[in-house]
């Protein structure tokens, strides 16, 4: 799971989405879990966006996530064939 989010990382930071990523897994509701099974969230970062980690993780949303996962599995296909 970890390899996965750390493809998908690279390939935000290879379009204009990110600047950099935090990888993270919240384990329990103290660890602001709010759907209760593993899984892993990758967020973008830009430079000086001034994001609070863990009130990102409740409140921010992709506002156009169709446009967001076409860029990332472009990204994807790109990082893919160039390793």
């Amino acid at each position: 799971m970890v390899t996965i989010g750390q493809r998908i990382a690279k390939a935000a930071r290879a379009t204009e989405l990110a600047d950099a990523t935090n990888i993270a897994i919240n384990d329990g509701s103290a660890a602001f879990q709010t759907v209760f099974h593993i899984h892993l969230h990758v967020l973008p970062r830009r430079n000086g966006d001034k994001l609070a980690l863990a009130k990102a993780m409740v409140l921010r949303r992709d506002p156009d996530r169709e446009a967001t996962g076409r860029m990332l599995r472009e990204a994807l296909a790109r990082i893919d064939t160039s390793q």
